[in-house]
């Protein structure tokens, strides 16, 4: 669970990969300030399984916690195989190769979603069910441009889909 607070994020409970932020492998039973201060305010969290995301109000995006799927949306950082223990980051990171215009993040277990101001949807992660909207069932450790879908108005993530709303209201 994560909580806004103005350029910073509280953290509460499970805390195993790092996926407080706060550097460390500890649950929290009180909320916990995270290890970084952003340099813009943070205007959305989305807490997935065992990692996290947060939007800043300048449209970048951060993750944190472990790397299961590629959820954490670079592929500077290692996936878990279920043996290295060093899949995945403790403290904030910023996704690379997403445009500056980001609007909303939403997710499922170990995907991501991110929709820009223009209508355009990007989303990594977790693939197992097609989730990505590319046409395979294969994991993307990087942001991917949802090929065919524009116009998209808002996002709604599940555990393995996700739901859009687009601007006609369709």
């Amino acid at each position: 669970v994560y909580t806004v607070i103005g350029s910073n994020l509280m953290h509460a409970g499970y805390g195993l990969w790092g996926a407080g932020g706060d550097g460390t492998n500890n649950n929290a039973t009180t909320a916990t300030q995270t290890s970084r201060a952003f340099s813009s305010p943070v205007v959305q969290a989305y807490s997935g399984f065992i990692f996290g995301v947060a939007l800043l109000a300048d449209g970048s995006v951060w993750s944190v916690g472990r790397n299961d799927y590629g959820q954490l949306g670079d592929p500077s950082v290692p996936v878990y195989d279920g043996s290295n223990g060093s899949a995945g980051r403790a403290t904030w990171g910023r996704v690379p190769n997403l445009p500056a215009n980001v609007v909303q993040i939403t997710g499922g277990r170990a995907t991501v979603y991110a929709l820009t101001a223009d209508g355009t949807v990007y989303a990594w992660g977790w693939n197992a069910n097609g989730q990505i909207g590319n046409g395979t069932t294969t994991d993307q450790s990087s942001p991917l441009k949802v090929p065919g879908l524009s116009g998209v108005k808002r996002l709604g993530g599940a555990y393995r889909s996700c739901f859009a709303i687009m601007g006609d209201g369709s």
